[in-house]
């Protein structure tokens, strides 16, 4: 079942398709993001309490797969992330990972683009916590944030937002109480002209 997820993305990110219909506005654009992000174990039971901080560095290549006409949205981009990082609290251990981010974009104003997004993870945890049961961890986020595009380089754009991130190995090993983490990321992306 992996190996066919792999090779569904593979596809997707090689031969990027129209989803949601045939819309001839709809362009299969490419970008490519470097993005780094705090994360902060968020205290919301008596279980989260090893206070887990971590400093990951991601990099993000993303297409587009649907241009919307009529909707709050205007687009939805398919971000593949690789990460790479490490656990600066409780102490140092390396953290590895690659994620699937639906990314939804408002109407932009000006150069500021807001968005949404929202995917799914298999991770490497060499993170030694009680919460987390094994090295091998699944994740989930969701939040969103802004787009901003340089005026005089319209291919370039900074990226900065908040999500909310929980790591868990979904029950393969116990314990498997999970963290939940709070998550602020700066980054910026380039997307080659036409």
């Amino acid at each position: 079942m992996a190996c066919l997820k792999v090779v569904m993305f593979a596809f997707l990110l090689f031969f990027p398709i129209k989803a949601f219909g045939n819309d001839p506005r709809t362009e299969a654009r490419w970008n490519v993001g470097f993005v780094a992000s705090l994360h902060k174990q968020m205290r919301l039971g008596k279980h989260q309490k090893s206070g887990a901080e971590l400093l990951l560095f991601h990099i993000q290549f993303s297409t587009r797969l649907h241009d919307f006409q009529k909707s709050p949205f205007s687009k939805l981009d398919l971000v593949l992330v690789g990460t790479v990082g490490q656990s600066l609290h409780p102490k140092k251990n390396g953290i590895y990972g690659f994620e699937e981010l639906a990314r939804f974009y408002l109407k932009p104003k000006k150069q500021i683009e807001p968005f949404f997004e929202a995917g799914a993870g298999v991770n490497e945890f060499h993170l030694k916590i009680p919460e987390l049961g094994s090295t091998f961890e699944f994740s989930l986020q969701a939040g969103g944030g802004i787009k901003y595009h340089l005026k005089n380089h319209q291919n370039f754009a900074y990226i900065a937002g908040y999500k909310i991130t929980h790591y868990s190995n979904s029950g393969v090993v116990r314990p498997n109480q999970g963290i939940n983490l709070s998550t602020v990321f700066v980054g910026i992306t380039f997307t080659p002209k036409k």
